[in-house]
């Protein structure tokens, strides 16, 4: 991991968690009574584990989120999972198994009637997509020789267009395809507007393939639409791995896959981070060798981390305490509970924070008190940069609130930690 100054990290938000929109690929078996959906679900007491003690246990996810909403694309099912959005007469958007890039059928236009205002056109939408997200987003496109077919991305409550260059702007196309071959697919960085221009924290960001021409007839196809958040972060929230290694991967194809970095294992969760975000489609999380039992995780994270700049004004830190948890009468008063985590340090976050200027605390506002929902979802939060820890915690609800109110610019609390709390793990 690596950072040139000391920052607080934060992942907050319904969707901060980029794998629970991901498609799970390669794996060992799963334990039936704790799947591996339990890695990704948000929610206490629902831990996944495999069904044995496997050697080189991995975990395979494609960050695609097109994939996730509509599978493949949205062009493989029986149905076309795109909008058809013509005008004029004869005009159609529909699914053709004669002409695809891969797989077995496309998106096809054809532009029976064309002038001005007509068209052949179908369009997609990825739906709560945080805004400020950065991803890449990639096609495939084939004309007839005649006219041109163009690939548009449209938010639809922002009103604004994607340019070819990766910026924002009015409408724009950002590819065309007047060959009648298909293109070798190009992929363009793409960075989301963030909260200060969207006003929301979730944007739709709309696909769309449109074929039109002022004067003359055509036919356009549109393939393998991808897009897939990049990452900075993964974190893993309560374990039992003994003396053995996570290491993450990352590939192109879910074939071929590179090493990006092995993490350093604490007790109870820990954390990677990096300045540099990944930006390959297909992720690996591998468990490196042979766990003595059948490993487990409470939950798992993958995702774009906020880094807040530490100062004086800023102090988060965090406080352990061994529960004093006593025993039903007639065990003696001393006794302590054979409760699982009963002698296990349970851990808290002490949140100590002065906001100095207005932008500062807007800036939490915005990118992580409303992003969770005001304490209704999980947010991971790793201290400080020379500390391993990471926890993931709520904020409480009376907190929240006054914050929702905006009674605060400074603040102590003691968050609610959600970990410790995934009871299959007996020390």
């Amino acid at each position: 991991m690596a950072a040139a100054t000391a920052w607080t990290l934060i992942v907050a938000g319904e969707h901060g968690n980029l794998l629970t929109r991901a498609t799970i690929l390669d794996h060992s078996a799963e334990d039936p009574l704790f799947p591996f959906a339990g890695f990704v679900d948000q929610r206490q007491e629902s831990p996944g584990r495999w069904a044995a003690a496997v050697e080189d246990g991995p975990l395979g996810y494609d960050l695609c989120l097109l994939r996730y909403q509509a599978g493949d694309g949205g062009f493989e099912g029986s149905t076309l999972a795109w909008t058809s959005d013509c005008v004029g007469a004869s005009n159609t958007a529909a699914l053709d198994s004669a002409q695809h890039n891969t797989g077995a059928k496309s998106l096809k236009l054809h532009l029976a009637t064309a002038g001005a205002g007509n068209r052949a056109s179908g369009y997609r939408d990825m739906t709560n997509v945080p805004a400020g997200m950065t991803g890449s987003l990639s096609v495939a496109l084939r004309g007839d020789g005649t006219i041109p077919v163009a690939f548009q991305v449209y938010l639809p409550q922002v009103g604004l267009w994607l340019q070819s260059d990766g910026s924002w702007g009015t409408e724009a196309y950002v590819w065309t395809r007047t060959t009648a071959s298909w293109n070798t697919p190009t992929t363009l960085a793409v960075t989301l507007p963030g909260y200060a221009t969207t006003r929301r924290q979730h944007v739709t960001v709309r696909l769309i393939a449109i074929l039109e021409h002022a004067t003359t007839a055509g036919d356009g196809w549109l393939d393998d639409v991808t897009f897939h958040p990049h990452w900075d972060f993964f974190s893993a929230h309560d374990h039992d791995l003994g003396p053995i290694d996570i290491e993450l991967y990352e590939s192109d194809d879910a074939s071929t896959w590179a090493l990006v970095d092995t993490c350093d294992i604490e007790p109870r969760s820990f954390f990677w981070y990096s300045t540099t975000k990944r930006t390959k489609r297909y992720v690996r999380i591998l468990v490196a060798g042979t766990n003595h039992e059948p490993a487990w995780f409470g939950e798992l994270w993958l995702a774009q981390a906020l880094a807040v700049a530490e100062s004086p004004s800023i102090n988060v830190g965090r406080a352990d305490a061994l529960p004093q948890i006593r025993s039903t009468p007639g065990h003696g008063l001393g006794t302590a509970s054979v409760s699982a985590l009963a002698d296990t340090p349970q851990r808290t976050l002490l949140f100590d924070w002065i906001w100095s200027t207005e932008a500062a605390w807007a800036e939490f506002l915005t990118d992580v008190m409303e992003r969770s929902g005001y304490g209704q979802w999980p947010t991971v939060i790793v201290p400080h940069s020379d500390d391993p820890d990471v926890l993931m915690v709520h904020f409480p609800e009376e907190l929240a609130q006054a914050w929702l109110r905006g009674v605060m610019r400074k603040t102590s609390s003691q968050l609610e930690l959600i970990e410790d709390s995934f009871t299959i793990w007996i020390p």
